[in-house]
């Protein structure tokens, strides 16, 4: 932690303090010299002047006793007396009538009885030299006699004058000088303790408060801050409140850094043991990936312990896949990638993949740098069941070709780019033949030989099986005479004897060919092709078969059947029917799903699977889906409390993507369902797992859960989304499809039960409870109980029912509701 420099000042405080004391007394004794000295002056020269006047007023005198005695003036005489003062330099007469001086002999007879008036002195005047003169004019009885001018010498006066002020100098400087020793002792003990108190701030500053702040860290005793002050409180009294105030300030941090020390010690303690009791595994390591710290899950995850993880990068367990993928996500670590969950791929000490589920945060390493928290949850039996379930779900068990699933994603994504494209669709002849007389183990080899020819005669083309003796066939960027001509090169394909065992099979087929046109999507061109292909069955097999503008009739029919659609939505030709869905161990009613059924009064009932699609393509199925819910909560709200049944039971509707994508459903399913009474908790929305791909329609799925809807995945297993997404989002109910059961019923003994125990345990470990879709069988229903699913549905309990025998199926079912199932109930509706 870097120490800020505190800026020093050029002079100290205790000489800038010294320096103005020095001053103000330097001034202080030099104004009151300057004073004195002045003052002294004044009086000099005042007590000059008072002398010269004295002799002055003294000749005077002495020439008007003179002129009283003797009528006469002895000027001589009078000069003589003058001289014997020590400061008379000149003295002179000068009459009226002359204008040099007197002579000294002179002698002035005047009238002795005339009447002697006032003699008056004036003009005095000083000279450069320091000497003084006096002019004094000198009347009698009103008669001007003459000036008489008095020239003192003041250097004896202005001697002693300059004595006093080297005296008065001498003085100020001593007390000047004394004054600045006592003021800079005094002020010198009082910086002396600021001095002390100032380092000592100082030093708790750049150090004492740091090492607190370490000793917090490292969990160390707490140091006393400071040193004793005690020789401080016979300072003066402003240094004393200073010194007490920096012991309470010291005294407060030291009590606030225990209690800090005690709150870090206890939050470490918490944190210590979440980390090291953590289920899942977990490490802080460096920005460049290196392990700090790990704990126990994690050292067992990889297979060490957590004392070898440490100091070793994260990366050098990862697989190569996804070195780059965790390298970048500790490295990069921001507010917006924190907390974010990754899949990744692990290696344990024994080479084996580990799939987990990775979130990288920032944490702070308390030094001023940065730790990367990484938690890893291992998801490999998931993501196993994952993998199994998508090789099982895209391919076909029986001929390891792509199954219908595959070959449409595929036609989808050539149509999206525009590609030139032809599906071929091919029919074997005749194939119910060999089923029926030799037996569906040579019919299943006989298929699996054509799938392995069709692999080797087109190695680039994508080759599918749709089911039964159904194979479907991609041409991509061929012009017209190209596909022609790989059609009738697929003709030729089928028509060499297969070897089946010891048999040898000469076989037909018959092949629809669809080509690509602006406006048609893959399920309109999988249509055309199967159009051909039954056009080329009629036309005598064996054959080739393009589909032509004359069977765009279905077409026709379409665009009828969704006018109808529009006119049918709102009126009661659209109504509810109910299929249960049941405990597969007890054979108690969880929940009924609610199908919509239209029943035109001229064309008659026509099926889900035709109406369905055309209302999400036209945007009817907002209108459409709105409808089923409300008359579907009016009719099943008075069966919810049936004393008959669980209380728990709940009602399932099928939402659609295009539902979904609309922000206001969840506001408008909330106000249907509570209109009619009906909890939110009591209703069940299934939508497809591709929904969970939709970013708008996860939004509308968070929405609705918070409203009280319980939801869940139907399909299961057509679709394409991937553990990671599911994990993420909370499903109540994880609803199997048919094919999937079909698919274990194909896969034969000792391994039927994989596909569908794979998807149970990937449900459960979600938390869902997980339907089998398309019971049919009571095989059909041991396959789901030893699979671990928790409910069925299928026609095996009943087939979807209007609402006038719903209290026939209520009856039934309350029936087997307080017994174990062991055979189910099966209506005969």
């Amino acid at each position: 932690m870097p120490v800020r420099q505190s800026r020093r000042p050029i002079l100290g405080l205790q000489r800038q303090v010294m320096l103005a004391m020095a001053l103000v007394v330097t001034l202080t004794a030099g104004v009151l010299a300057g004073f004195w000295i002045t003052q002294q002056d004044e009086a000099y020269q005042e007590l000059v002047l008072t002398g010269a006047r004295t002799i002055g007023d003294g000749f005077v005198a002495e020439m008007t006793a003179q002129l009283d005695e003797m009528g006469v003036l002895d000027i001589e005489q009078l000069l003589d007396q003058l001289r014997e003062e020590p400061a008379l330099e000149d003295i002179r007469l000068m009459p009226a009538a002359l204008s040099g001086p007197i002579d000294p002999s002179s002698v002035l007879h005047l009238d002795r009885e005339r009447e002697l008036g006032d003699l008056v002195a004036n003009n005095i005047s000083r000279s450069a030299d320091g000497t003084v003169t006096i002019n004094q004019a000198v009347a009698y009885n009103g008669v001007t006699l003459g000036v008489i001018r008095v020239t003192l010498n003041n250097e004896h006066v202005l001697a002693r004058q300059r004595a006093a002020q080297q005296q008065t100098i001498l003085v100020t400087v001593t007390v000047s000088v004394l004054a600045a020793l006592l003021g800079a002792a005094l002020t010198r003990r009082m910086m002396r303790d600021l001095a002390r108190l100032s380092a000592m701030v100082e030093q708790s500053g750049t150090e004492e408060i740091p090492r607190v702040l370490e000793s917090i860290r490292d969990g160390d005793p707490i140091p006393r801050l400071g040193e004793d002050l005690t020789s401080l409180h016979h300072s003066s009294l402003e240094v004393r409140r200073l010194s007490d105030a920096f012991e309470l300030h010291h005294e407060a941090v030291t009590t606030l850094a225990a209690e800090l020390a005690g709150r870090l010690g206890a939050s470490d303690d918490r944190f210590r043991v979440a980390f090291e009791q953590s289920p899942i595994g977990m490490a802080l390591v460096r920005r460049n990936g290196e392990i700090v710290r790990a704990n126990r899950a994690l050292g067992e995850l990889l297979g060490r312990t957590p004392a070898q993880l440490v100091d070793v990068l994260l990366t050098d367990f990862t697989s190569a896949t996804s070195t780059d993928l965790v390298a970048a996500a500790i490295k990069g670590t921001n507010d917006t990638t924190r907390g974010m969950v990754q899949e990744a791929e692990y290696r344990a000490i024994d080479g084996s993949s580990l799939f987990v589920l990775q979130s990288v945060a920032t944490l702070d390493d308390g030094e001023g740098g940065e730790l990367r928290s990484v938690q890893i949850q291992d998801v490999s039996a998931a993501k196993r069941a994952e993998q199994t379930l998508q090789s099982l779900a895209f391919g076909d068990p029986l001929t390891g070709l792509a199954n219908r699933m595959a070959f449409e994603q595929h036609l989808a994504r050539t149509l999206t780019l525009g590609e030139p494209c032809a599906v071929v669709m091919l029919d074997l002849d005749r194939f119910k033949l060999v089923n029926d007389s030799l037996g569906h183990l040579t019919g299943d080899r006989l298929l699996q030989a054509v799938a392995a020819r069709l692999r080797r005669s087109f190695p680039d083309r994508v080759v599918a099986r749709f089911g039964g003796d159904e194979f479907v066939m991609l041409l991509e960027g061929l012009e017209a005479d190209a596909v022609e001509a790989e059609s009738a090169r697929l003709l030729e394909t089928i028509a060499d004897p297969f070897v089946v065992g010891d048999r040898r099979f000469y076989t037909t087929c018959s092949v629809g060919v669809a080509s690509s046109e602006p406006g048609l999507e893959q399920d309109d061109l999988i249509a055309c092709a199967d159009a051909a292909t039954y056009a080329a069955k009629a036309a005598g097999r064996g054959r080739v078969h393009r589909f032509v503008p004359s069977m765009r009739t279905q077409a026709d029919d379409r665009l009828q059947l969704e006018a109808d659609l529009r006119e049918a939505i709102g009126t009661d030709q659209i109504r509810v029917a109910y299929q249960p869905i049941v405990s597969t161990t007890s054979g108690r009613l969880a929940s009924l799903e609610a199908l919509a059924r239209w029943d035109p009064p001229v064309r008659g009932p026509i099926s889900p699977a035709e109406f369905i699609p055309i209302a999400e393509e036209t945007g009817l199925i907002d209108d459409l889906g709105r409808q089923v819910l409300r008359m579907a909560c009016r009719e099943l709200a008075g069966h919810l409390n049936d004393p008959r049944l669980d209380d728990r039971w709940a009602l399932s509707v099928n939402v659609s993507a295009a539902q979904l994508r609309r922000p206001e459903v969840a506001a408008q399913f909330a106000e249907d369902v509570r209109a009619a009474e009906v909890p939110t908790g009591r209703v069940i929305l299934e939508v497809t797992e591709s929904v969970l791909l939709d970013a708008d329609a996860v939004h509308s799925l968070v929405a609705l859960r918070a409203e009280g809807f319980r939801l869940a995945a139907d399909d299961f297993g057509k679709g394409e989304s991937s553990i990671g997404q599911l994990m993420r989002f909370p499903l109540d109910v994880l609803k199997i499809d048919m094919s999937l059961l079909r698919m274990s019923r194909e896969a034969g003994e000792g391994s039927e039960t994989t596909v569908m125990e794979s998807v149970t345990m990937l449900g459960h470990a979600l938390g869902a409870v997980v339907v089998a879709e398309g019971v049919e069988t009571e095989a059909d229903l041991v396959l789901a109980q030893n699979a671990g699913c928790d409910h069925a549905q299928g026609w095996l309990f009943d087939r979807p029912v209007p609402v006038l025998a719903l209290d026939r199926m209520l009856r039934e079912r309350a029936l087997v509701a307080d017994r174990e199932m062991t055979s189910p109930i099966v209506s005969g509706g």
